[in-house]
């Protein structure tokens, strides 16, 4: 390896320089294009007129600095074959149109909606400094990185060991304990203990109905009082519209009284099971990496925080897959295949759709694999089916028991409609829950835009590194790398979890790309494969050894999570710690902090407030603190006829006469 020419280093150092300017010139205008805090606003008002020719200036910096990387590199692009370039050049298109916000431009009439484009340059300009760096310590500065490639030999050393140590023991337990405390503090700190989103409040709702052994509660007499989304209140039952999986393992916690504990316990399983089928199918190279890197996903730690039912889900994916390898290499066979089944049957009624496109193409693959052996195939599928019957028949006496009609799920009867395929979706004529008023109208051109939409997001949330977080999983499919069985299965399994999303009209970012957070553990797969082949088969092809860009690929790693520390974890813990998705939890602290009575009636008066306390209402309506909107003096007092003698709250809006503002405060009511 030689060191570079004086006009190549004097050429590196301007173009990098350049590169670096033009990203803290975008960095600048993202921030001013944000809601600052009132000390940062004067020093960014001037930036704001700029705000004008936001476009123009994206437009003009995106092609300027490819050209200048492109400049910068081109001693190293000579050693590559022309055959290659084509091949390049169209995995780094499909990796920016992943990054560009079209998605957002077809549904809002905006490049800048939530500033998804100021992503898409910053990540672009992360991208053109990481490869101009990159290429210039190991050209120019060939001592201290070979130093600092010695420091990393040790690391190198424990993530290429052939066997299972019991380092692998402490590292999985370290790592899972990580996650645990994490996904508790996201939980207590940032989320305050209470569901910020409709569908976690729903289903931990359920999960009480479940803990009193009861598949819907008898009706409230008086049900305007407890009137919330999802939880309809029809033919003398109460309950929720979702599939009740979720909501069964979650009535654990509340027999516990500890529900706050179920995801971030469960997220830290995740851990070990993904260790484990990941040194299954692929190796314990990509095992080992991969479990870091899904300990430090934000979207991984978010999601595990919340009360959403996307890591039970994700559990019982995995404990399918991982015994679905065991089933043909084991003699309890049969048992195996039994709990195979058992396993894909909770996971169906826990996110049905999703289960469904992992259980598709387990199935295919095992359909194929075993194709020569029709006996084989015949017993499985019998056995397997068996394994399921329970979880299928439970889901099958839960729908009959709340919607009447075993056939007809809660979310379909709810909304009086089908939320899949195209046309108006999802709202019937006659919704059992509040009226709303806006629906879509689904479409081939609206899946894809959701379709773009979600992996803008997936590489924003996945790993918050300044680069896109799937910028390795693309370049797997570069010249020279090789790909796998276990490759070839996780695309697939990616490729129909966004195909049957695809025909479902709703998206959004609830934590992330909610419907496809199950895929999380493929996506880091194929991360980790394409880091172990560019360290098995790029050595050769640019002007490093192999030790070399081992220790290249691991500084450019920890940059990238530092970074992704300082930034956007911050970034998320301020947009997670107010307000998320408008439910405060500071209403949770009020109730908290002011009732010191074990049983109490709560009028709330905002509706917005109502979600926020809601879950601390028993369905039995017959202790604790009962939470109901407050529909004024005369029809509360025929309320509070069944709870004489019990202490009366009001949650309401009050003028603070000091600064002529509103706030909510909570007021014993004297009045009753």
């Amino acid at each position: 390896m030689q060191k570079i020419s004086s006009i190549y280093r004097l050429r590196f150092f301007l173009i990098f320089f350049t590169l670096l300017t033009i990203s803290l010139a975008i960095f600048i205008l993202f921030l001013s294009s944000k809601s600052a805090s009132p000390s940062m606003r004067q020093w960014l008002h001037p930036f704001k007129t700029i705000q004008y020719h936001a476009s123009l200036i994206v437009f003009i910096s995106i092609p300027g600095a490819l050209c200048l990387t492109i400049f910068a590199i081109s001693p190293m692009l000579r050693k590559l074959k022309r055959n290659n370039y084509t091949r390049i050049i169209v995995i780094f298109s499909i990796l920016f149109a992943s990054t560009f916000p079209i998605g957002y431009l077809w549904k809002f009439n905006s490049l800048f909606y939530e500033k998804w484009m100021w992503y898409c340059a910053l990540w672009f300009m992360g991208l053109c400094l990481s490869i101009t760096a990159a290429v210039f310590i190991v050209l120019e500065r060939p001592n201290p990185f070979n130093k600092m490639c010695s420091y990393l030999e040790p690391l190198n050393a424990f993530l290429h060991n052939k066997s299972s140590t019991k380092s692998d023991y402490w590292y999985i337990t370290g790592l899972s304990f990580w996650v645990l405390i994490i996904t508790l503090a996201v939980n207590s700190l940032l989320l305050g203990g209470i569901p910020h989103i409709y569908d976690g409040l729903a289903q931990l709702f359920q999960a009480k109905v479940f803990s009193h052994g009861c598949m819907a509660m008898p009706a409230p007499e008086q049900p305007d009082f407890f009137e919330r989304m999802y939880i309809p209140i029809e033919a003398g039952r109460w309950y929720a519209i979702y599939p009740p999986g979720y909501a069964l393992i979650l009535a654990i916690g509340v027999l516990f009284k500890c529900p706050q504990l179920v995801n971030p316990l469960l997220s830290a399983l995740i851990i070990p099971l993904f260790f484990i089928y990941a040194r299954r199918i692929a190796s314990l190279y990509v095992a080992r990496l991969g479990c870091f890197f899904l300990a430090f996903s934000p979207f991984f730690l978010l999601m595990g925080g919340g009360f959403m039912n996307h890591p039970t889900c994700l559990l019982f994916i995995l404990l399918f897959l991982l015994l679905l390898q065991y089933s043909s290499h084991t003699s309890s066979a049969i048992k195996i295949i039994l709990a195979t089944g058992f396993c894909a049957g909770l996971a169906f009624i826990t996110r049905p759709l999703t289960a469904l496109s992992f259980i598709t193409v387990a199935s295919l693959w095992f359909i194929v694999r075993e194709r020569k052996n029709t006996k084989r195939l015949l017993k499985t599928g019998l056995l397997f089916g068996l394994g399921a019957l329970p979880a299928f028949c439970f889901y099958l006496y839960f729908n009959h028991q709340t919607t009447g009609a075993a056939l007809r799920t809660g979310y379909v009867h709810y909304f009086d409609a089908n939320p899949m395929g195209f046309g108006d979706k999802p709202w019937g004529e006659h919704p059992l829950g509040p009226q709303i008023p806006r629906g879509e109208h689904h479409t081939p051109l609206r899946a894809t835009a959701n379709l773009f939409c979600n992996l803008n997001a997936l590489n924003s949330y996945l790993f918050g590194w300044p680069v896109p977080s799937l910028i390795f999983a693309f370049l797997l499919f570069a010249p020279g790398l090789r790909r796998t069985e276990a490759d070839w299965f996780c695309i697939s399994a990616i490729i129909m979890t966004q195909g049957i999303y695809f025909f479902y009209f709703f998206q959004d970012n609830c934590f992330g790309p909610r419907f496809l957070y199950e895929t999380i553990p493929f996506w880091i797969i194929l991360t980790a494969r394409a880091i172990e082949e560019i360290q098995n088969r790029w050595h050769n092809k640019v002007l490093i050894n192999q030790s070399q860009i081992r220790g290249l690929l691991y500084i450019i790693l920890a940059s990238y999570f530092i970074i992704a520390i300082c930034t956007s974890w911050i970034e998320r813990s301020a947009q997670y710690g107010d307000s998320y998705w408008g439910t405060r939890d500071e209403m949770a602290q009020l109730l908290r902090r002011g009732i010191l009575e074990k049983n109490a009636v709560v009028f709330v008066e905002d509706p917005n407030d109502h979600i926020a306390v809601f879950s601390f209402l028993d369905p039995q309506l017959d202790k604790g603190w009962i939470i109901a909107h407050d529909l004024g003096a005369e029809n509360n007092r025929e309320l509070l006829m069944h709870f004489p003698e019990w202490p009366v709250y009001r949650l309401r809006i009050k003028e603070d006469v000091s600064t002529d503002q509103l706030r909510t405060v909570l007021e014993r009511d004297a009045d009753f």
